[in-house]
């Protein structure tokens, strides 16, 4: 073998080393983007999702124009805070006191898809021994709403589950979540 025979196969075992080393860099740095991408995607698809919320507050009607112990009504409202719709929610939500001064009532929740305007139940009358007097401060009065709603976000598969608690405050005459 001659002497610039050698120097030709050093030469090119030198520049196929080199694309090697360039390739296995291009791989590397291309897996990091990869990577870095696939994070900005689940983060984005994770603040699309849809997020269900609701509130529950407390309204009055006065009875026949008097303007002294009216009727009190419980108005619950459930959104969906997300980019994405909220599909197939299925529930209730329930209106009830742990002492019974109330009568119990359970009402069922079923949309197709929940938009981001809040969707208000009918009022429901809260009935029972003297509760709009105790409303109106003349005595103790206990009363709570729980939710509870199962949905289909970004799973076409897996159920997600949205569950809240509420309480009357007799301080604000009005509901709080707990």
């Amino acid at each position: 073998m001659s002497n610039a025979t050698f120097w030709a196969l050093i030469g090119s075992l030198i520049t196929a080393l080199v694309a090697l080393f360039a390739a296995y860099i291009a791989q590397r740095i291309g897996l990091l983007h990869f990577g870095v991408a696939q994070k900005q995607y689940d983060l984005n698809l994770l603040k699309s999702a849809p997020i269900i919320d609701s509130t529950v507050r407390i309204t009055e009607k006065p009875v026949d124009g008097r303007a002294y112990h009216p009727w009190h009504f419980v108005v619950a409202s459930i959104y969906n805070h997300g980019d994405l719709a909220a599909k197939q929610l299925k529930g209730h939500w329930r209106m009830y006191s742990p002492d019974k001064i109330i009568e119990e009532r359970t009402i069922p929740v079923v949309r197709d898809a929940p938009g981001s305007s809040p969707y208000e139940f009918e009022p429901i009358r809260i009935t029972g021994e003297n509760v709009d007097r105790a409303m109106a401060g003349d005595g103790r009065f206990t009363m709570n709403v729980d939710i509870e709603l199962d949905y289909f976000g970004i799973s076409k598969d897996q159920p997600q589950h949205y569950s809240a608690r509420y309480q009357y405050d007799a301080k604000s005459r009005d509901m709080v979540r707990i």
